[in-house]
């Protein structure tokens, strides 16, 4: 569907309210910028604090993160808080993309918050241009690449998210309109941005950062530029909507960015009262009762059968008190899930990732009792109540996880077996794959009770290493491997409170409109 590309008024405003620039319309809010931003520190904190606007979007459980981890089965929840239940119910729904909605905010919080980061990174980089205060040079150059890389990191997360968005930033005059333009087009100027950033920070690798603008996860710019790579790749690979889409990609650059990346985890640490780096998404993506292993992905781990005949039944959303419509044992060699065939054995033999926890959380039956399951991932329960902890937004094994998956799609399977084996193996306990897709343990086993191949493989550890890092990665993946359940939204549209705003219809995507999932690899 496309529109006029105008400009998104209100995004403007806060970019632009009080940024310095010389406009017509009387600007009463200057005087309150100016005594804000009235030394150099005020504006190295104006640029330190941008990214953590940005985390929000991307953590907060207000945000769009708990609804497409229900709708692409990375968790189950029966709550019918944040979305969960609406956008995760069968048949799928399309979104309901009207301001007065009692979920509208989960669906703008990316939207704003990104802007909300754009503004003060661009807004940063206008008083630097403007010298109207001393600043060190090293300090100057460290907040110059920062802002690079949070207009990047920003403007990237809009590309995988929406169907279109503004490109703004410091150099473009805000008393001209700007448009709205498509996904692919809002991805370049993402990696233009990180670029940049890129760039003044391999020339200056040895410039301090100040920890606290990433949560204590970045020091010198030379690290910096290795999280501007992988953030790079992340986009880069996540943006297909489609399987179709998936040759689109350029995959030797995403495995360069990976190469050229992080060499560490990339986890902010948060406080030890929840402070402004507390990621609430996984309080709620994991507590107990709220958060259940969803069956039609993590089942094909079973190897007894009990998979099959579970799926082959009615969906619980039809006929919610179906008899037989119920939980079942999980079978499998996989150690990441308990171990044995019973639930003693289970309870005894809890697994590195998953726990035994029986009818926890299975309550509203009415909601359908294909959400209830007997399992848990446990792994992030050490994180409620708020510790002072690392919150984990990118590991290593996940950006190697994505190289895999690049090095498959460039013909390099035994590069990706290889890759694959690191954590099937190490965290698993599972027979190693080879390029040609040996799978002796049949892990997973599809709902055809076929072993999955060398794909499915990667995309089992895939799935199982990169577990609620972040967005809900399960989402994105999804998409290009045509995983979701049918009916799916395959990405979010503008939201309603700005096509008001720009007196623009309210369109919509999924529930059997544009960008609904076709039935998906798995026949659901």
């Amino acid at each position: 569907m496309k529109y006029p590309k105008y400009s998104v008024l209100i995004i403007l405003l806060l970019l632009f309210m009080a940024s310095g620039c010389d406009i017509e319309v009387p600007n009463l809010n200057q005087p309150e910028r100016e005594r804000v931003l009235a030394t150099g520190s005020d504006v190295i904190s104006l640029i330190g604090g941008s990214y953590n606007s940005l985390y929000y979007a991307i953590v907060d459980i207000d945000g769009i993160g708990p609804i497409i981890s229900v709708n692409s089965f990375q968790h189950s929840a029966y709550p019918a808080n944040f979305g969960m239940v609406e956008y995760s119910w069968i048949p799928r729904p399309a979104i309901n993309n009207t301001p007065a909605h009692g979920f509208a905010g989960h669906f703008e919080l990316t939207w704003y918050r990104a802007y909300r980061a754009i503004s003060a990174a661009s807004d940063g980089i206008i008083q630097l241009d403007a010298g109207r205060f001393p600043i060190a040079a090293d300090t100057e150059t460290a907040a110059r690449a920062f802002a690079k890389f949070v207009q990047g990191v920003a403007h990237g997360y809009l590309a995988i998210m929406y169907d279109q968005a503004i490109v703004f930033d410091e150099s473009m005059d805000p008393a001209e309109v700007q448009p709205l333009r498509p996904a692919p087009e809002v991805f370049q100027a993402a990696a233009g941005y990180l670029d940049a950033a890129i760039s003044i920070a391999n020339a200056n690798p040895n410039v301090p950062v100040t920890a606290g603008w990433t949560g204590g996860q970045v020091e010198t710019l030379g690290e910096l530029a290795k999280l501007a790579r992988s953030h790079k790749a992340y986009f880069r690979a996540n943006m297909p909507r489609t399987p179709a889409e998936v040759n689109q990609v350029d995959w030797n650059a995403v495995i360069a960015d990976v190469d050229n990346g992080i060499t560490e985890d990339f986890a902010p640490i948060a406080g030890s009262t929840g402070s402004e780096w507390y990621n609430w998404g996984w309080v709620y993506m994991n507590f107990p009762g709220w958060s259940q292993v969803n069956y039609f992905i993590k089942g094909m781990a079973d190897q007894s059968g009990n998979y099959q005949t579970w799926l082959n039944l009615p969906h619980g959303s039809k006929h919610p008190t179906l008899p037989g419509d119920a939980p079942f044992l999980i079978v499998t060699p996989d150690q990441r899930f308990p171990q044995g065939e019973t639930i003693d054995d289970q309870v005894d033999n809890r697994g590195l990732y998953m726990v035994y926890v029986g009818n926890e959380g299975h309550g509203r039956p009415d909601r359908g009792t294909w959400r209830w399951s007997l399992y848990r991932d446990d792994r992030y329960r050490g994180h409620y109540p708020p510790p002072p902890d690392n919150m984990d937004l990118f590991t290593v094994e996940h950006m190697q996880l994505i190289k895999a998956e690049a090095l498959y799609r460039t013909g390099n399977l035994a590069g990706a077996a290889d890759i694959i084996n690191n954590t099937r193996v190490e965290h698993g306990g599972l027979s190693p794959a080879d390029a040609g897709g040996t799978n002796t343990d049949c892990v997973p086993k599809l709902p055809n009770g076929a072993c999955g191949d060398l794909l499915e493989m990667l995309k089992w550890e895939y799935r199982l290493e990169s577990y609620q890092q972040g967005l809900s990665p399960w989402y994105f993946t999804a998409r290009r491997w045509g995983d979701h359940m049918e009916g799916t939204f395959l990405q979010l549209p503008v939201p309603g409170k700005e096509l008001e705003v720009l007196e623009m219809p309210i369109y919509t995507f999924g529930g059997g409109e544009e960008y609904s999932a076709p039935v998906g690899t798995y026949g659901f």
